[in-house]
């Protein structure tokens, strides 16, 4: 592995293990184990490559062979396995999946920490992540964990700290445990390998050279530090080394219709599609410029039907061609919504292709009308119908110039179909169901992937607003994700009868005000391991001024989106609304580069978050209180003296940390930037 940047990188060495090296520290991993025709195999590296290539050979059998691709950054590197061979099949001989990806060992006093990021909160209506230690006494003689992120820390010498970093690029649901971490005590070190816990294949999976079995990549990384200089060097190789596009890491600032779509249908007695056409986006898109948006998102309606996502003429009559004329004067980007696995019955795709069709029971799976729109039936995409959806998306693109697509409604379960790629009548329903589970998610990633590669500048967005959604850090390779709209339903807080009696609107925290805004920030909560930017999450423009300047702050946080219904502002509010974004917007990259700081939990009386570049002294602080308060807060050193604007008050210290000043009345926030 090559030096990159100028910083130090992860050095590689192809030898009897796959070996790693920076800094005078070295470790090796451990080629791939796998069952293949009832016998466990462990893989031999083929030593007749040179170092310098790009794809490593292991050989497994006389008909089989693991591909070993890698990808390096500065202190971390990627890497899978393809399997390839002739006539050769995964097995399950003690009826589990039986798959090794790799091994190393580390010191036995290692500091063990497991990383999750797929844990769904109900009440609060958000994946969270959550750091867990896992010291070896609380251990019953081994101990196994998901992650997806492991870290081991530990002291080489006094003064001194290593952290070596294993992570795997996958997600679901936290319980689905599709792969995991086992760690034993061998002497003075600990054993670690990441192993495939269930669902990663089915029984007598065939693989060959033409259709290879291709596992998730993962992730090695190592730091000269503590924990905690870990996570900043993770966060940044997130933001700047793993993504395969730079316009998902790109700090643009969205505006999405949905929320005036579903304030017709709540509280004016019209339909969600009523204001789906010309007159009233192009309105819309004229507000939005005024106010700073990059992005703008026409959200569900724009279609005639799914599966064929052909615009509606009716809505439309020039095939959105003066809006997609007015989003170019402005310089501004054009979104659509899509469900991926929603095809209209009467569409192409379905009528063509029923055997695409999720099929659950042997029934297939219908979704009824979608929005206001045709019956609808979900779609596999663990099919080749992922291959056509790639064609239909990747057309739309070039034929209307959209660069960002939001996905909505995925659901990771319910498929049981025999006929799909995802096991057959040899296999029970429910080992084919938990294998669509773990290859849905991979085949939303390669999607997006291939999506962003024929699109230049393209954005794929997955919803993971709902439970039962894909959270895997690989997605964060190829997308990102729609973090919030709404909030939580009524029914998440066990109301007796909540879906009845709240039928014309679930949403608790749909109007304007401070509580909304404390459950929309929850996405913070990922921002000291993966940038916030990359969890879109949208804030209500509407007042009072006190309940707007609440949205903006928190949004100026990297949340960056802006929730519909802006024909119901005044030209004051627009003014207002516009200052802020503009004013962020100086400042955006900075904070996105910023690691958090943080005083107080959210809602908080105060709440403080600090977002500073140290490299540039630029960035802002964000201040939110629910009880009136007198605040004091001093950020870290700055280098340089940049302009300050916001502050009630404020002075420069000898140590070269900014005293600010600032009282706050009930439910405020403001916003201090310095730039």
């Amino acid at each position: 592995m090559k030096n990159l940047n100028g910083k130090a990188a992860l050095h590689f060495s192809w030898a009897e293990k796959a070996e790693f090296s920076k800094g005078g520290f070295s470790f090796a991993i451990a080629p791939p184990c796998v069952e293949i025709d009832g016998v466990l195999l462990n893989a031999r590296p083929d030593l007749s490559q040179s170092e310098e290539a790009e794809v490593y050979r292991y050989i497994l059998s006389e008909k089989a062979e693991a591909l070993m691709e890698m990808r390096s950054y500065p202190g971390f590197a990627r890497l899978r396995y393809l399997l390839k061979g002739k006539g050769a099949e995964l097995t399950k001989s003690k009826g589990k999946d039986n798959f090794s990806y790799t091994a190393f060992e580390i010191p036995a006093d290692s500091k063990i920490t497991e990383l999750q990021i797929n844990q769904y909160a109900s009440t609060r209506h958000a994946y969270l992540p959550q750091i867990l230690e896992r010291p070896e006494a609380q251990w019953l003689g081994e101990l196994s964990f998901s992650g997806p992120i492991l870290l081991a820390e530990w002291i080489p010498e006094p003064g001194k700290k290593h952290t070596l970093l294993c992570a795997y690029e996958h997600g679901g649901e936290y319980t689905d445990d599709f792969l995991k971490f086992n760690l034993r005590r061998r002497g003075d070190v600990f054993n670690v390998s990441l192993e495939c816990g269930d669902g990663t294949y089915c029984n007598k999976t065939c693989f060959s050279d033409e259709k290879p079995y291709v596992t998730p990549w993962f992730q090695i990384g190592f730091c000269e530090g503590g924990r905690e200089d870990m996570l900043r060097a993770y966060r940044n190789f997130m933001l700047h080394d793993m993504g395969e596009t730079l316009s998902a890491r790109t700090p643009y600032v969205f505006y999405n219709t949905w929320n005036n779509q579903e304030r017709n249908r709540a509280f004016r007695g019209r339909k969600y599609l009523q204001d789906m056409n010309t007159e009233r986006m192009l309105k819309e898109i004229d507000l939005a410029h005024r106010i700073g948006i990059d992005v703008f998102v026409i959200d569900t309606g724009w279609y005639k039907n799914t599966g064929d996502w052909e615009v509606d003429l009716d809505r439309f009559p020039d095939d959105l061609g003066e809006i997609r004329g007015r989003l170019e004067a402005y310089g501004m980007k054009l979104g659509l919504w899509f469900n991926p696995s929603a095809a209209a019955v009467s569409s192409r795709i379905s009528r063509e292709h029923p055997e695409y069709r999720k099929q659950f029971e042997g029934k297939d799976v219908n979704i009824g009308p979608v929005w206001e729109t045709e019956e609808s039936y979900s779609m596999c995409l663990v099919t080749d119908y992922a291959d056509w959806f790639i064609e239909k998306l990747a057309g739309i693109g070039e034929r209307y110039g959209v660069r960002y697509f939001k996905w909505d409604a995925v659901d990771m379960r319910g498929c049981t179909s025999p006929h799909h790629n995802h096991g057959g009548e040899e296999v029970s329903p429910e080992e084919r169901e938990k294998n669509f589970r773990f290859q849905c998610g991979l085949s939303l990633t390669r999607i997006a992937s291939e999506l962003s590669r024929r699109l230049p500048g393209a954005i794929v967005d997955l919803d993971v607003t709902e439970g039962r959604r894909y959270v895997g850090l690989g997605f964060l390779a190829a997308g990102k994700f729609f973090h919030m709209n709404n909030g939580p339903y009524y029914h998440d807080f066990d109301i007796p009868n909540a879906r009845d009696t709240y039928r014309e609107n679930w949403n608790v925290f749909f109007y304007p005000g401070s509580a909304r805004n404390h459950v929309c920030r929850q996405s913070l909560a990922y921002d000291a391991i993966i940038p916030s930017l990359l969890f879109l999450t949208h804030f209500l423009p509407d007042g009072p001024s006190w309940a707007r300047q609440n949205a903006l702050a928190s949004l100026c946080l990297g949340g960056n989106g802006i929730w519909g219904d802006l024909h119901s502002l005044s030209d004051a509010d627009i003014e207002e609304i516009s200052f802020c974004i503009n004013s962020y917007k100086k400042v955006a990259r900075d904070v996105t580069e910023a690691y958090p700081v943080v005083s107080g939990f959210i809602g908080a009386s105060p709440e403080i978050h600090e977002k500073i570049n140290p490299q540039t002294c630029r960035g802002l602080v964000a201040f939110f209180t629910r009880e009136p308060v007198d605040v004091v807060y001093c950020t870290q050193a700055l280098d340089t003296m940049p302009s300050v604007s916001g502050a009630d008050e404020w002075e420069k210290l000898e140590s070269g940390r900014v005293k600010i000043c600032m009282k706050l009345k009930q439910d405020d926030a403001r916003l201090v930037f310095f730039g």
